[in-house]
């Protein structure tokens, strides 16, 4: 059975759902950083910061795969 949604209740939903891609998209940021820290250990601020500013999901995947292939930190960076 469909139900037929309020605007409002239209609204809170794609406001919902918008906080959840947020969630994983952080949660992505998160993962990225925790495999330069195995790798590499102790991550700098300016990594940090770099990391943080990936947004869309193809930076991410970018970020990720970069993280599990680079050479160095700095590779890291330079390839971001």
């Amino acid at each position: 059975m469909t139900e037929l949604l309020s605007p409002i209740e239209l609204l809170a939903q794609e406001e919902g759902h918008q906080e959840g891609l947020e969630e994983g998209r952080q949660a992505r940021r998160a993962d990225i950083l925790e495999i330069l820290e195995v790798r590499f250990g102790e991550i700098s601020a300016e990594l940090r910061a770099k990391v943080d500013q990936l947004r869309d999901d193809e930076a991410l995947s970018r970020g990720h795969r970069t993280a599990i292939t680079t050479s160095s930190p700095r590779v890291f960076l330079e390839l971001l």
